[in-house]
């Protein structure tokens, strides 16, 4: 049953994507009335969005521009012309423009010709700090409630390329990374798919649980890439979305399409990481690599001071907000060698097949 009424949670702008999305595909299997119902909403508003989702995909429940294509009281394009001109001639104000020249329009609509035609200058003014978006969601989420999680491609590296084809070293890196703090945890595989993220998450997730965190209060925040279930157009009994909601009962979210900047915290790892380990170290074994960056991992998560966060590490952040909080427990999640995982778990008779219902395997062993 949905807690908030739909009219509630749209007010929530990081929120809109994924409550539509949720809302389409739960209309898509069980009507449009009932999933008005569920929703505290209208047939109407669940019809509309239905039919978006139909025409354009996602892409269709981003919203659209409300500004009228027309406008009846525009100028002609002749005395917009005219004030161009007698701004490039003057570089008069638009009060001083219409006093001047008498011209029939009022001082705030010929400034919206001087915006038309980019004929304000921007005034230099002294350094400001900037809006820091980190600052909006310190105020939103508390520390261990928000993960993004990502994949990075690691086989255009070229420090590394040569020990990856040389060591058979893995070709793509698994990252979660907490929202407020900047913890990070990593997870390695020579491919990525749905049974490698459901893999990953699965290890995750249960880590958690060990450390004491509600999983009920934990958001999983991805891409819409196929490994999270980001092309399924129905909901369904098996997959990452199902593994994270329905097996271990957190929550995950899709960013809207196209917005990387949506998991910005993830992707600036990535680019930490490569510049900072992959592009500077070399390698001798797959042991060695994994020992390496586990100890990249154990400074990032102590040691490394993050400048957006007021020169503090993560585990200071945790101590601050959480005192009482077992954080060398948390901490103790090593990188993850996700093909040597697989095998264990062939091994121990689990069935790993993406085609196999979820519901029917355990949550893995860690």
């Amino acid at each position: 049953m949905c807690v908030y009424k739909y009219n509630d949670l749209i007010g929530m702008k990081s929120q809109m994507f994924d409550l539509r999305l949720r809302m389409v595909l739960h209309a898509k299997s069980n009507g449009i009335k009932p999933t008005a119902k569920l929703f505290m909403t209208t047939s109407g508003t669940v019809r509309k969005w239905l039919r978006r989702y139909n025409e354009s995909g996602k892409s269709g429940l981003k919203n659209v521009s409300r500004r009228p294509q027309n406008s009846p009281n525009s100028i002609p394009e002749e005395n917009r012309k005219l004030i161009k001109e007698l701004r490039d001639k003057t570089h008069f104000g638009a009060s001083r423009l219409k006093a001047e020249f008498n011209l029939p329009h009022s001082a705030r609509t010929i400034n919206k010709v001087f915006h038309k035609y980019n004929l304000i200058k921007k005034r230099k003014r002294k350094h400001h700090k900037k809006n820091d978006l980190r600052q909006e969601k310190a105020k939103k989420y508390q520390p261990l409630k928000c993960y993004q999680l990502d994949v990075k491609y690691l086989n255009d590296i070229p420090q590394y390329y040569r020990y990856m084809v040389e060591l058979s070293l893995p070709r793509f890196e698994y990252t979660i990374r907490d929202v407020i703090t900047g913890a990070v945890f990593v997870g390695y595989s020579q491919s990525y798919n749905m049974t490698y993220s459901c893999l990953f998450i699965s290890k995750f997730l249960n880590h958690l649980k060990d450390s004491g965190i509600d999983l009920s209060q934990v958001i999983i925040q991805t891409d819409n890439g196929s490994e999270f279930s980001g092309t399924e157009t129905k909901e369904r009994d098996r997959g990452f979305k199902h593994m994270v909601e329905k097996v271990f009962k957190a929550k995950h979210r899709f960013i809207p399409p196209n917005c990387p900047n949506a998991n910005a915290d993830v992707e600036t790892f990535h680019n930490l990481v490569e510049n900072e380990f992959f592009d500077l170290e070399n390698f001798v074994s797959r042991e060695g690599f994994f020992g390496k960056i586990s100890t990249y991992q154990f400074y990032f998560n102590y040691l490394r001071k993050n400048s957006y966060k007021g020169y503090k590490a993560p585990v200071e952040l945790i101590r601050t907000a959480l005192p009482d909080f077992d954080y060398n427990r948390y901490f103790s999640f090593f990188p993850v060698d996700l093909d040597e995982l697989l095998v264990k778990i062939f091994l121990k008779g689990y069935t790993m097949a993406v085609n196999i219902p979820f519901s029917q395997i355990k949550p893995f062993d860690r």
